[in-house]
């Protein structure tokens, strides 16, 4: 998955969405200029949800 899947599945704005691929401990990384989240590594962070999403009010 990208950025924008991540803005999309998780309802958040853009700059919302790449301040969480940077946050330590969530499952993205770099292919070349591209970043990318394994589907199951990110649906394994969703399930533990033990980070906060930044820009919402959790």
């Amino acid at each position: 998955m990208d950025v924008a899947d991540i803005q999309r599945i998780m309802g958040i704005s853009r700059a919302s969405a790449y301040e969480l691929v940077h946050t330590p401990g969530f499952p993205a990384f770099r292919r070349g200029r591209l970043i990318k989240v394994s589907k199951i590594a990110f649906f394994e962070w969703m399930a533990k949800g033990s980070e906060t999403v930044p820009g919402s009010d959790k």
